[in-house]
């Protein structure tokens, strides 16, 4: 089949914003490992050292151990580590598997933020860990759709409220983003600044700062694994704690997910995923500028829109109506 024109057109558009972006990425993917290494060589260089000097004044102190003997025994501990065996206090900790930690575990697992502190130590575990995932990975994001949409329509009722009060003192767009900050705000005072002094107060040895780092890595599902609650060895209430967690991160995701929806609500987000495709500038509408009727305007295109384009720039159409309406 011979490609037009048009489509030839749409294929050189579409590739050379696609190569931008890739490179973007490439670019800050670069840029942040720079960063990274001026920050963390340093110190890990430091540790090393310590390490060091701490290893060879251990022998020193023990005649009597060899140094093929501690690097025996470091092995071991260095392997029961990474399998999720605490050492301390001659392997008396809690299990790693006991109820409660294995509903952390499963919890952390199919909401893909997994830590990697704890993992299946058998073939057989590793086997359910697979097939656990591909059902409940899709399932978790079932339930947070279905969540997201009931917190929503406690959302829009606070909207409807400023439509209703304000509504003849300003515009729609306005008063959408008034609604966002308020909701954004709210969300992220209760799933991030709250639950960090929680967590900074119950942790044995979390400052504020770590536990708001904590919060904000689990719930960007990013899960390093640097910090992970209820770990200590001397923590109380290790189970009932566990179990907060589990639901305290399930809670949170579907917070941050009604965000970030919200945020894609913006007509104007929209009109910008829109931009991108092959619209021409003039029919995309400006931000507290022009009219939505441009959207009808039959303008020539330099090429063919796609069907999801079209139904982009649909899309875009309907929420200023709705706007408009709820405004007056």
């Amino acid at each position: 089949m011979e490609i037009t024109e048009k489509e030839t057109c749409l294929i050189n558009r579409r590739t050379a914003r696609l190569l931008v972006i890739i490179l973007i990425y490439i670019m800050y993917l670069v840029v942040g490992a720079i960063i990274f290494c001026a920050i963390e060589g340093p110190q890990e260089r430091e540790t090393g050292q310590r390490v060091r000097d701490f290893r060879a004044g251990f022998l020193e102190k023990n005649p009597c151990v060899t140094n093929d003997e501690l690097e025996e025994l470091i092995m071991e501990v260095v392997h029961a580590t990474h399998r999720g065996v605490a050492v301390q206090r001659n392997v008396t900790g809690p299990p790693a598997w006991s109820f409660a930690p294995a509903l952390f575990f499963a919890g952390t697992t199919i909401t893909t933020i997994g830590y990697g502190h704890v993992r299946p130590l058998s073939d057989g575990g590793k086997v359910f860990c697979l097939v656990y995932c591909t059902v409940g990975i899709p399932l978790t994001l079932l339930l947070f759709g279905m969540l997201v949409s009931r917190m929503n329509t406690v959302s829009y009722r606070g909207l409807a409220i400023l439509h209703h009060r304000f509504g003849e003192k300003a515009d729609p767009g306005t008063m959408r983003l008034v609604h966002f900050a308020i909701v954004a705000s709210v969300c992220i005072t209760m799933v991030i600044f709250l639950p960090a002094m929680i967590f900074s107060l119950v942790e044995v040895d979390w400052h504020y700062f770590d536990a708001l780092y904590y919060c904000i890595i689990s719930l960007t599902t990013v899960g390093l694994g640097d910090y992970v609650p209820g770990e200590h060895i001397m923590q109380n209430q290790r189970d009932l704690y566990k179990i907060c967690s589990t639901i305290y991160l399930v809670f949170g995701l579907a917070v941050m997910l009604l965000v970030l929806d919200n945020a894609s609500r913006f007509p104007e987000f929209r009109a910008y995923m829109s931009s991108l495709s092959c619209f021409d500038d003039q029919t995309i509408p400006k931000v507290n500028g022009s009219s939505p009727e441009l959207l009808n305007q039959e303008e020539p295109l330099d090429c063919e829109p796609l069907e999801e384009d079209i139904q982009l720039k649909n899309s875009v159409q309907r929420d200023y109506k709705s706007l408009a309406v709820a405004g007056h």
